[in-house]
């Protein structure tokens, strides 16, 4: 190392050496000696460090600067370099633990924050990170990397447009942060607009072709749009530029299902739990998937595994897969209140329903994706027609746009009746709010094209779910079911 004399030049060879056996003490005790003798060489030290750090040596350099830290409490590049390389080797416990004590000596220092903020989102603490990274903001607002985490943080606590708004903030500064453009791509789905979302992802793999991620959420967008075979094809190139690409196996097995490609959907589920046994929800998807196709090999241990991950509330799998498994009310009953609270949590972002002034009539609305061709609208086409007009003026909020006789017929049934498929959850109870909605009823629960999002944000004062769902959906916000001694025992 320049400008050390050659005593000490042999002495950190000797460390290095020590380090190339795997032996720690001895490495450590050299640089206690080192650090001892002159406490100048704490910068020489500092550099080794750095330099296992960049060959990826983590081990190396965490050792280096944790006996740094000894001499020098006060320096907090040691500290965030520590956080660093926790943050890197996954335990986000010991890197915030060092953040912290970084942000004791210099509690303004951006980098340490966006990175603090940036470990609390792989420790899935959005909250923190959200207030870490507003922080960072108000202090260096021309940051791209801080605006772009922020957005994660906001996505993820379901506020959407905020989200978008944190994304939109980062590419301003930085129009080729491909990340960004990738990323803005997850809130634009949530708020209904795929298009866009399909642009985002567009925009972003035209910035960096091999991007996985990039291909993932782009494969997302086609899922959403339908669009399935184009969707398989970019989670594909998302696993040639990374091989144990999980997401985009578990991905690609939700589009496989829906072309009916069964036994290739269930391949992909095995191969994504193979190489990561926590996904949400995939468990579920799988054992559902097998249940298609009459796979019933090891159904009942597969089914018992089912239960005690519920029971431990583990996000293993949706209400609607579960029914057809399990016939344990409470097992039912646990199995949506874990899914709610991580899919479609109580969202307050409308705030408070205002007090209606008095009409003439209550306002009812009929929420579904099934006004057509379907059991739901043949079971409760006569039920609309026979409404007493006289007390109730009844609405259709249509989650899904149809063209066959059973809409036509209803069309001419509502007293309202409003196609809803190209606008967001927030937007839709918006809309029934400023409708004057009094009742929501909720025909869809957690079946096909449901929307349950749309009642988090609690469309009117009284939410209902009815028929389409036959069990509860888990939520504090829905409050009532309409039931018989059949479904409710």
């Amino acid at each position: 190392m320049e400008g050390m004399d050659h005593q000490m030049q042999l002495s950190f060879q000797k460390v290095m050496q020590a380090f190339e056996r795997g032996n720690f003490n001895e490495a450590e005790s050299i640089l206690d000696k080192i650090l001892q003798a002159d406490f100048n060489n704490a910068g020489a030290v500092f550099k080794l460090a750095i330099s296992y750090a960049n060959a990826n040596r983590l081990s190396e350099a965490l050792a280096s600067f944790n006996l740094l830290a000894v001499y020098q409490k006060d320096d907090a590049k040691i500290y965030y370099n520590v956080g660093l390389i926790h943050s890197m080797q996954g335990d986000h416990q010991l890197a915030l633990e060092n953040y912290d004590l970084a942000l004791k000596i210099n509690p303004d220092d951006v980098d340490i924050l966006i990175n603090k903020g940036s470990t609390c989102i792989d420790a899935k603490n959005y909250v923190l990170a959200l207030q870490v990274l507003e922080y960072a903001t108000q202090l260096r607002p021309d940051i791209a990397e801080a605006w772009s985490n922020k957005g994660i943080a906001l996505n993820n606590l379901n506020l959407y447009q905020e989200s978008l708004n944190a994304y939109n903030e980062a590419i301003r500064l930085n129009p080729r942060y491909h990340e960004a453009w990738s990323n803005k791509s997850a809130p634009l789905i949530k708020l209904n607009r795929i298009k866009e979302s399909l642009e985002a992802c567009e925009i972003a793999l035209s910035i960096k072709p091999n991007y996985p991620d990039g291909w993932l959420n782009k494969g997302a967008a086609l899922h959403q749009l339908k669009r399935y075979e184009e969707a398989i094809t970019c989670f594909d190139r998302g696993l040639l530029y990374k091989t144990e690409f999980y997401l985009a196996l578990s991905n690609k097995a939700n589009s496989l299902d829906e072309l009916k490609r069964f036994e290739e959907s269930i391949a992909c589920y095995e191969q994504a739990i193979s190489l990561n046994p926590n996904i949400d929800w995939i468990y579920g998807d799988l054992l559902h998937m097998k249940m298609k196709i009459f796979s019933l090999k090891n159904i009942k241990k597969e089914i018992e595994v089912i239960k005690a991950a519920i029971l431990s509330n583990r996000k293993v799998i949706a209400p609607f897969e579960l029914l057809s498994l399990v016939d344990d009310p409470f097992l039912q009953k646990r199995a949506s209140e874990i899914f709610v609270k991580w899919s479609y949590p109580r969202n307050t972002s409308l705030g408070l329903i205002a007090k209606h002034a008095w009409k003439e009539k209550i306002h009812i609305a009929y929420f579904s994706a099934d006004f057509k061709n379907h059991p739901v609208a043949l079971l409760t086409a006569q039920l609309y027609e026979i409404h007493d007009r006289s007390q109730f003026e009844i609405y259709a909020f249509s989650l899904v746009k149809a063209t066959d006789e059973m809409r036509n017929r209803l069309l001419g049934i509502f007293d309202h009746f409003i196609d809803v498929e190209n606008q967001s959850d927030i937007e839709i109870a918006r809309l029934a709010r400023a409708l004057d909605i009094d009742i929501a009823v909720d025909l869809t629960g957690f079946t096909q094209d449901s929307r349950t999002g749309i009642f988090a944000y609690r469309a009117a004062p009284i939410q209902v779910n009815w028929l389409g769902y036959p069990g509860t959906m888990g939520a504090d916000y829905m409050d009532y079911i309409i039931a018989d001694k059949t479904l409710i025992l």
